[in-house]
């Protein structure tokens, strides 16, 4: 029979056993009611338990033992304080069956308040409606309760604040706890979520990776789990599809653990901790020792560590192969064995004592390697110190670079550069460089002595001004902007003063642009001497003056001779014939009557007069006589017989004031220019029309013969080394003047010259 069952039990029956004795060995509090809820027999229990209160149990109504209960209906009611009457909630009590567990609680003068379970059950078979009332007090297991509550609290707080995730899961799998950290790092609530379609796999120990689908498999083989407490690493995909590696440590919790046996209440403790970084940095850091190693070894540098006694610890097999020797045989050397014995010298040994003892931390120097076959090898050592704060310095690093190719460039180089600064120095010749974006200016040896600065390395060409002559500082600085603005290339002639204020040199600079299309602009040139130059066309110059004015005396000399041959011609011989021509008009009056000696007489009188037109053309080519008069009388006739005499027409059109005559050191020139370009017309022009346009402007004779021929090409070889063209330009030069011709196949020639013309002509 159970501790609360009374079937059978009758008040109008005597009981078997006497019914105190029954209810003074219940351990709870037990009492018998009548039908008016009053109490009609309690046990000893119920008997202490309200004895505090000095009241008279029998009779009493139960509602006065415990004021937090009231009926309404017949049935028990507990009243809640905190909502009233109105909160009462009703408790049916169905015959033969008990009411649920009622916590009511029992205040005693001066104590803490007790907390009763009140449980209630109809007397079957009675009448009367009596009732079992029993009490339990379970004050002590509340405030266990309470106590374990805050303990469990306390421990959630806890593992809230570790950064591990935390799980409790039942044997079915089912999460009863987890932290925040399980909750972060899993990315959901694991007690409402599986980890199916979460793309989670455990990683074996082969290295393969098995799918998880529970978070049961997160526990293994719940009922073997020979590895509790181990440790192993899943791999999952969270929602958002990043990728976490956990570290997952299981230890299944039995009542075994507490000293009672049985698993079927068994739970699995899962710690999880997210290594997603810690693997990353550990794969970083595998990778990058991997990587190192490669460098390491296939780096075209030899790189080798030593100790502070220069005995090599490690070398990569460039430097094995740089030096000749094996690894093994390398690891048995110190430095100082393989550097060539000459360049071990003091200043090599105060570098690495510089280094072992702190005052540098690296430090780079060129030296020679001994080769195994004994050969020298040419390097450049990067040598850095690796230390310990703790311990001081520890190892050497040298990062050896080969230069035996750069050595032998350099050699070849410097022989170039002492070739090309004598072949300099031979030819007078140099260069310069200028970036105005770095402010630099650099030039060779020689462009430095030729420009009389001390140093071939400056800050911009501006700084040559002086040196150059106060009269050519303007040019320079000029010439400069136009070469920095792109508006042309830098050619120009300066001369170098002397400390006296004297020309030492005459300099031709040239430069132009070597790089640009967006790239700082960098300016290169030379840099000649041309003092001699200089000095030998000005002394051409000077001849070639002297040449023009000798042949201006020649000509003049060839003009007088010629009116002198013309008079003569005009004069003299006219006057004989004049006289014979008269001579034989006496024979023919003399002998009118002797017809054949008139016929003879007539003819010789024919022979005279085409004597006298002959005589007066010859004069007249030699020197004509209209330019006795001027040059415009002497062009017109000119025109007029070249017209006759070749049958082309010939226009003479003269802008000049009739009144102007030019000197005949002029006027002789210009005509006889003049007269060559007609002459070439005539010849090879095969024209049918030529014009003759005299003009002054500004001071200048401005003199244009045109023909309509065939005109010819002027650049072609030979052209102008015909001597017509030739006497044409040195006569038009000798007065200062310049001539130019203008032609082409089938377009005609132009001659067109100018001759500069003083005031008082």
């Amino acid at each position: 029979m159970s501790l609360f069952s009374c079937e059978g039990l009758s008040l109008s029956e005597p009981p078997r056993f006497p019914l105190s004795i029954v209810l003074d060995s219940m351990p709870d509090a037990v009492m018998i009611l009548d039908g008016d809820i009053r109490v009609a027999l309690a046990n000893s229990s119920a008997r202490e338990l309200f004895a505090a209160e000095g009241r008279r149990l029998a009779g009493t109504h139960l509602q006065e033992l415990l004021p937090d209960i009231c009926f309404l209906g017949g049935g028990p009611l507990r009243r809640c304080a905190s909502v009233g009457d109105e909160g009462m909630r009703a408790c049916e009590l169905p015959e033969g069956r008990y009411c649920r567990a009622c916590e009511i609680s029992l205040s005693a003068d001066g104590d803490s308040p007790r907390v009763l379970e009140l449980r209630m059950q109809r007397v079957a078979l009675d009448p009367s409606g009596a009732h079992i009332c029993v009490l339990r007090d379970v004050t002590e297991r509340r405030m266990a309760e309470r106590r374990l509550r805050s303990k469990q609290r306390e421990l959630e707080r806890i593992l809230d604040a570790m950064p591990a995730g935390v799980w409790m899961l039942d044997r079915a799998g089912n999460c009863c706890f987890e932290n925040l950290a399980a909750r972060r790092i899993w990315a959901f609530a694991s007690a409402q979520a599986d980890v199916a379609g979460r793309r989670a796999w455990r990683v074996e120990k082969d290295g393969q990776r098995r799918p998880v689908t529970t978070l049961a498999d997160l526990c293994g083989d719940g009922a073997a789990a020979p590895d509790r407490g181990a440790m192993e690493m899943l791999d999952i995909f969270g929602p958002g599809g990043n990728y976490k590696s956990l570290l997952i440590s299981e230890k299944r919790l039995s009542p075994g653990d507490d000293g009672h046996d049985g698993d079927d209440d068994s739970n699995h403790l899962v710690v999880i901790q997210d290594m997603t970084d810690h693997t990353r940095l550990a794969k970083a850091a595998r990778l990058q020792d991997e990587l190192s190693l490669s460098v390491f070894n296939s780096s075209t540098i030899g790189i080798c560590v030593s100790d502070t006694d220069g005995c090599i610890l490690v070398a990569n097999p460039t430097l094995c192969e740089l030096v000749g020797y094996s690894e093994d045989e390398l690891l048995r050397l110190t430095v100082r064995d393989i550097t060539w014995p000459s360049d071990w010298t003091n200043a090599c040994e105060a570098r690495v004592d510089a280094l072992l003892s702190g005052d540098q931390t690296r430090t780079a120097y060129e030296q020679r390697y001994r080769h195994r076959d004994g050969h020298p090898v040419w390097v450049v050592v990067d040598a850095s110190l690796l230390s310990d704060p703790a311990t001081g310095p520890t190892y050497v690093l040298g990062q050896v670079i080969p230069i035996d190719a750069r050595k032998q460039a350099e050699g070849e180089l410097a022989v170039r550069d002492a070739a090309l600064d004598i072949a300099q120095r031979t030819a007078r010749f140099g260069y310069w460089l200028w970036s105005p974006t770095e402010r630099t200016f650099t030039c060779s040896g020689e462009a430095a002595r030729l420009l009389g600065v001390a140093s071939q390395t400056g800050g911009s060409p501006w700084a040559l001004a002086g040196n150059v002559h106060c009269d050519d500082r303007g040019l320079l600085y000029s010439a400069l902007n136009c070469l920095l603005r792109d508006e042309m290339m830098l050619d120009l002639d300066f001369r170098i003063a002397a400390p006296d204020g004297s020309v030492a040199r005459v300099i031709h600079m040239r430069g132009e642009t070597a790089q640009s299309d967006g790239a700082a602009p960098l300016y290169v040139g030379t840099i000649t001497d041309i003092t001699e130059r200089k000095r030998v066309e000005e002394e051409l110059r000077a001849s070639q003056r002297d040449l023009r004015q000798l042949q201006i005396c020649q000509e003049q000399r060839l003009e007088d001779e010629r009116r002198r041959i013309a008079l003569e011609l005009h004069d003299d011989l006219g006057e004989l014939l004049t006289g014979l021509k008269m001579g034989l008009s006496a024979i023919r009056l003399r002998h009118a009557g002797n017809p054949a000696l008139l016929g003879e007489i007539n003819g010789i009188k024919g022979l005279v007069d085409d004597s006298f037109r002959v005589v007066r053309r010859v004069a007249s080519n030699i020197r004509p006589p209209a330019l006795n008069v001027g040059l415009i009388p002497a062009v017109q006739w000119l025109g007029q017989e070249f017209e006759s005499r070749n049958g082309i027409r010939c226009q003479v059109n003269i802008d000049l004031d009739e009144q102007i005559r030019l000197p005949d050191e002029i006027a002789t020139p210009v005509f006889r220019v003049i007269q060559e370009t007609l002459t070439n017309t005539a010849r090879h022009a095969s024209a049918s029309c030529v014009s003759i346009q005299l003009s002054i402007d500004g001071g200048q004779l401005l003199v244009d013969v045109r023909d309509n021929g065939i005109g010819f090409n002027p650049e072609a070889p030979g052209c102008n080394k015909h001597y017509g063209l030739f006497s044409q330009r040195e006569r038009i030069s000798a007065l200062g003047g310049t001539l130019r011709i203008v032609s082409a196949p089938a377009r005609g020639t132009t001659t067109m010259f100018s001759v500069p013309l003083e005031e008082e002509s």
